[in-house]
C-alpha cells in the first residue's frame, strides 16, 4: 500500500519535479550543511527524498539531513585552523551534542583530527599539528616541576638567588622534549610555540621577542669584505674555508645587538657569495643538527617577502626558519 502511495504522488508531482528537488537540496546541502527533514518537499515523498540523498552519500539524522559531520569537521578546521569544542556546534551543522561528540571521538581514533588544551580551553585540531603525548607531557611536568619547587624555594630566603646556568639546563631539556615531539625531523630546532596553530589563550608566552626589523633586507647585509687584487691573491697561501666556521662568521656578523638574534636571509645573502643558495640552507640545517646553532620561524605573519622566503629553510607546520644565532656549545 506504501509503494503504491509513493507511485501515485510520484506520478501527481513528476519525475523531472522531484529530481529538480534532488538537485536543489543538494546544493543547499553543500553550502549550508544541513536542511530540515521537514522541510523536505513534497511531504509525500519526503522518505523517499531522504533516501536518495542517503544513498548519495549524506547523512540522517533525527530531524535533519546533513553533509557528513567528519567532512563538516574538515571544512571547518582547513579554515580556522582550530576550533574550540564548546563552539563546534555551530561549525557542523545537523547533529546533537552527543552525535558530533560520537564523530569528534570517532575522527581522532582514526587519526583525522586531535584535541588539545590551551589555557582552560579545549580545541579541536588538524591531525597535520604537532601535538604532545601523555610521554612528552609526563617528562615537561617532571621538569616544570623541579623548577617550580626551587623557584618556591629560594622566594622563601633572603638574599639567595639561583645560578642561570641551572634555569637555562633544566629549560633546555624541556626543550629537548618539546622538539622531539615537535619538529617534523631532525633537521632543525623549532619555536615549540608554533606547533599548534590554535587561538592564544590568555597564558604567559614562552617565546623569545622577536627583534625588531625596522629595515629592509638590504641594510640588514653587512657591507662585502674589500675586493682583493690580484697581486695579494697570488701572494696569500691557497686554504680551503670551512663552511661551518663562514657559517658562524656570517652570523655573527649580521646579529642584532640588542636580542642575539641573525636574520636567517641575511646571512644566506652572505654565504651565497661563495656557495650556492641551496648549499648554504643546508648547511644552516646541518649547523642545527650538530647544536652549533638554533634556528627559530618568524615571530609574526606574513611579514617576510618572497625574497625573503626563498632564502629561509623550511620548518615545522609550514613555516620558514628565519632567526639564528649561536648555540651555547658553539664557540664566539
Amino acid at each position: 500500500m506504501v509503494e503504491t502511495r509513493r507511485k501515485r504522488a510520484a506520478l501527481a508531482v513528476g519525475a523531472e519535479e522531484v529530481e529538480a528537488e534532488l538537485a536543489r537540496l543538494r546544493l543547499r546541502l553543500l553550502r549550508e550543511g544541513a536542511v530540515r527533514l521537514s522541510l523536505l518537499k513534497p511531504p509525500t515523498l519526503r522518505d523517499e527524498i531522504a533516501e536518495r540523498l542517503v544513498a548519495e552519500g549524506f547523512e540522517l539524522g533525527a530531524a535533519f539531513v546533513r553533509r557528513p559531520l567528519a567532512a563538516q569537521l574538515h571544512d571547518a578546521l582547513s579554515r580556522e585552523e582550530a576550533i574550540p569544542l564548546s563552539e563546534l556546534s555551530e561549525r557542523a551543522r545537523g547533529a546533537s551534542r552527543a552525535e558530533l561528540a560520537r564523530a569528534v571521538d570517532a575522527c581522532v581514533a582514526r587519526g583525522e583530527l586531535r584535541r588539545i588544551l590551551r589555557g582552560r580551553t579545549e580545541y579541536v585540531v588538524g591531525a597535520r599539528h604537532a601535538v604532545l603525548g601523555e610521554q612528552r607531557l609526563r617528562a615537561l611536568r617532571e621538569t616544570f616541576s623541579d623548577l617550580a619547587k626551587m623557584l618556591d624555594a629560594v622566594s622563601k630566603k633572603k638574599n639567595v638567588g639561583l645560578l642561570a646556568s641551572d634555569i637555562e639546563q633544566m629549560l633546555s631539556a624541556a626543550q629537548r622534549v618539546l622538539e622531539e615531539d615537535s619538529a617534523p625531523g631532525p633537521a632543525a630546532v623549532a619555536d615549540p610555540d608554533d606547533a599548534v596553530t590554535a587561538p592564544a589563550p590568555a597564558v604567559a608566552s614562552r617565546r623569545v621577542p622577536t627583534p625588531t626589523r625596522a629595515a629592509p633586507l638590504a641594510t640588514r647585509t653587512a657591507p662585502a669584505a674589500p675586493a682583493t687584487t690580484p697581486r695579494a691573491a697570488a701572494a696569500a697561501p691557497a686554504k680551503a674555508a670551512d663552511p661551518l666556521a663562514e657559517l658562524l662568521i656570517a652570523l655573527d656578523a649580521v646579529r642584532d645587538t640588542r636580542s642575539g638574534m641573525s636574520f636567517v636571509p641575511a646571512v644566506v645573502q652572505r654565504l651565497s657569495a661563495a656557495m650556492p643558495v641551496a648549499e648554504a640552507l643546508e648547511l644552516l640545517l646541518r649547523a642545527a643538527r650538530r647544536e652549533l646553532i638554533e634556528l627559530r620561524p618568524e615571530g609574526g605573519l606574513g611579514r617576510l617577502s618572497e625574497e625573503e622566503l626563498s632564502l629561509c629553510p623550511p620548518g615545522p607546520a609550514g613555516t620558514r626558519l628565519s632567526w639564528a644565532r649561536r648555540s651555547a656549545g658553539a664557540a664566539a
